[in-house]
C-alpha cells in the first residue's frame, strides 16, 4: 500500500465517528437511516441508498463507478469517459484507480 493512505479496514469510525489521524477514505457509506459510516472530506465515492438505489458513485455526482470500469473494459480511454461525464473529475478518476490498484495488489500479496 502506498504510504500515506490508509485503507478503508483502518478508518473503521470509532463511537462517536472518529477518524484514525491521517487515514485516507475512498468511500462514504450512507445507511438506510442516513448515518454516515465512514466520513472523510476526500472521499471519491459514496454508497448511498438515494443515489442511483445505493450503486457506489462517484461523490459529489450520480455517476455510477462501474460506468467507468466498463470505459476502460471495452478499451475506451479515462479522456473518454471524463468527457462523457464531466461531473467526475480526472483527480476523483485517478485516486479511484489507484485505490483499486493497492487493494488488488494487497489482496494478491496475502497468503492462502
Amino acid at each position: 500500500m502506498t504510504p500515506g493512505r490508509g485503507n478503508l479496514r483502518q478508518c473503521i469510525p470509532r463511537r462517536r465517528l472518529e477518524e484514525k489521524p491521517g487515514c485516507y477514505c475512498g468511500v462514504v457509506i450512507r445507511t438506510k437511516l442516513g448515518l454516515i459510516t465512514v466520513v472523510k472530506k476526500t472521499s471519491v465515492v459514496t454508497i448511498d441508498p438515494d443515489i442511483m438505489s445505493g450503486a457506489p458513485c462517484f461523490t459529489g455526482t450520480r455517476v455510477p463507478v462501474r460506468v467507468m470500469l466498463d470505459y476502460i473494459e471495452a478499451g475506451d480511454s479515462l479522456d473518454e469517459f471524463l468527457k462523457q461525464y464531466p461531473t467526475v473529475s480526472r483527480k476523483q478518476a485517478i485516486v479511484l484507480l489507484e485505490q483499486s490498484a493497492d487493494a488488488m495488489i494487497e489482496k494478491a500479496a496475502q497468503p492462502g
